[in-house]
């Protein structure tokens, strides 16, 4: 995961970013208009889209190498397309990016606590899958069940964390927030990965237990599996 923010105000841009596998920077970039792109701005032509005018200024400041260099601290795929299309995002408010800003503060800070925020073991693409299946009432496969499971104790891991170091100390909630926050307000259904590990094996096959009836099919499988076997050297012969 990775938590971006870009904070613009006049001619100034500043970006602030920690990647959720525990590595984090801060990097801010001061980019004055008249000195980036010459001795004044680009002026808008009659007929000009301004936003197509914006996006050449960036394109001409290489904007989209700042972007791909920021996204690359991301721990998933799509945390990197998130992170690329929140920067080149242009309609965020001063106080949106204000909001993001606070919430990379308080990641910032979990992290220096210690808190876990390693979304890196997270299969992200099975996970949406698993979504969208569920979504239009389509099955699951083990595979994605088992990523579902592996994201539901992420964020059991996260709130026990969280609840631990505000036992400790009360004044760590208000330093978390905005992200404390969120991360209380989650509901786990713990029921949900239990009634998994009880149908699913880690490889993401289905167990025999599962139910009465597969159970009973594949036990008819091996025993023709075996005659089969047996049978096979009197059909070479």
């Amino acid at each position: 995961m990775m938590l971006v923010s870009v904070v613009s105000w006049k001619n100034h841009i500043s970006i602030t970013a920690i990647s959720a596998t525990g590595s984090c920077g801060r990097s801010l970039a001061q980019f004055k208009s008249r000195a980036c792109l010459g001795n004044r701005l680009p002026v808008l032509r009659k007929g000009t889209e301004k936003s197509s005018v914006v996006h050449d200024s960036l394109r001409l400041l290489e904007w989209d190498k700042l972007c791909d260099s920021v996204a690359s601290f991301a721990g998933t795929s799509l945390g990197k397309e998130a992170t690329k299309a929140q920067l080149w995002s242009l309609s965020q408010s001063y106080e949106e990016s204000m909001r993001l800003l606070e919430e990379t503060n308080a990641a910032v800070e979990m992290h220096k606590y210690g808190g876990s925020m390693d979304f890196s073991c997270i299969d992200i693409v099975l996970v949406k899958s698993a979504m969208e299946h569920a979504q239009r009432s389509w099955p699951v496969d083990g595979s994605e069940a088992m990523a579902v499971v592996a994201l539901v104790q992420l964020a059991e891991n996260l709130q026990y964390n969280l609840k631990t170091a505000i036992k400790k100390d009360a004044e760590w909630y208000p330093r978390f927030l905005p992200l404390s926050k969120m991360i209380m307000e989650m509901v786990i259904s713990r029921s949900l990965g239990k009634l998994i590990h009880q149908l699913i094996d880690e490889d993401g096959s289905v167990k025999d237990s599962a139910s009465p009836a597969l159970k009973q099919a594949r036990d008819q499988v091996r025993v023709l599996e075996k005659k089969i076997f047996h049978a096979s050297p009197l059909l070479r012969d």
